[in-house]
């Protein structure tokens, strides 16, 4: 709930700073230089995003997800939950946010909220751990040789346990990080069904008293500090007519709606998968030894989604 409200804050102040520079020129010099102010200021944002993943941590490319379920099935993965793998990705997805993807925080809250767990998990294990970290051998009939005793037998049991509690650490972590980015404590506790099944760890009521306590902790805090997360929502909230409510007779153009953008998906995909296979053949030649390509294709794809929103609202 502290990370989630540390992340919406950013977002409020670093939107907040960009929105009014963009307007305050836009008033002053007109829409082309309104615009190239925001192109700035996100591919800004986007550059210091990307090079962070690049250079910094590799490994936080992408939501996380399935690195955390690959970690709940017992995968070893280096480096996924050390600090500077959490700072980062903590970072990033608040700059990605702020400089106008079309990306959600709710992704990587599942990887920031495991990430967060398995913290704690270790902090509380870590005594423990260092007292049955010493492995004694019992002298053997042959000089130089020696027999494992029963200390190494309880060793290999105990770093069973250490990892089980551990991933249940991450498994909870993931599960509170969805309840507070929705503000859905039933969500993490769906999420967490959905997770626990995969990685073998049974699911009971004391598990799911996470998601409540980390949903209630961030009411708290966000009533405490006066903050409302919908105000990084541009439309207002309630759009309904004046009526508020539906008729019968507006079932028959909901239908046809939902056709039109049945076949409107079709079209997404096949442009997606067609612009993803020019991505591929561009990545193949550039992205193998230069980690700055990367960069400059998140910067370059930032600049068409800022111009696109620059100049919408002038053509519609």
């Amino acid at each position: 709930a502290v990370v989630n409200l540390i992340m919406v804050a950013l977002d409020l102040q670093l939107l907040q700073w960009k929105f009014s520079a963009t307007q305050y020129t836009t008033s002053a010099s007109g829409l082309a230089a309104g615009v190239a102010v925001l192109v700035s200021i996100s591919v800004g944002y986007a550059f210091v995003a990307a090079s962070l993943v690049s250079y910094v941590a590799p490994i936080c490319a992408g939501s996380g997800i399935p690195e955390v379920l690959g970690f709940l099935n017992g995968n070893s993965l280096p480096g996924i939950f050390t600090l500077s793998s959490f700072l980062v990705r903590t970072s990033a997805i608040v700059l990605v946010q702020t400089a106008g993807f079309p990306v959600g925080r709710e992704g990587p809250m599942v990887a920031i909220g495991g990430c967060v767990g398995f913290g704690v998990a270790w902090l509380l294990l870590r005594r423990t751990e260092l007292q049955v970290e010493q492995v004694f051998t019992s002298p053997g009939r042959t000089e130089g040789q020696g027999s494992l005793g029963l200390a190494t037998t309880t060793l290999v049991v105990n770093e069973e346990l250490f990892a089980h509690v551990k991933r249940v650490g991450c498994a909870l972590g993931g599960a509170a990080g969805i309840a507070t980015a929705f503000n859905a404590p039933i969500g993490g506790i769906l999420y967490m069904f959905e997770e626990l099944a995969v990685s073998s760890l049974p699911p009971d009521l004391a598990k799911f008293m996470c998601t409540v306590i980390a949903s209630l902790a961030m009411k708290c805090l966000l009533h405490i500090t006066q903050m409302d997360v919908h105000a990084l929502v541009i439309y207002e909230e309630d759009v309904r007519t004046s009526d508020g409510g539906w008729d019968w007779v507006d079932v028959p153009l909901m239908a046809l709606m939902a056709a039109v953008l049945g076949c409107l998906g079709a079209l997404f995909s096949k442009l997606l998968l067609s612009s993803w296979s020019c991505r591929r053949k561009m990545a193949s030649r550039l992205y193998q030894q230069q980690r700055w390509a990367k960069v400059l294709d998140c910067m370059f794809y930032c600049m068409i989604c800022a111009l696109i929103w620059g100049f919408a609202p002038a053509v519609f």
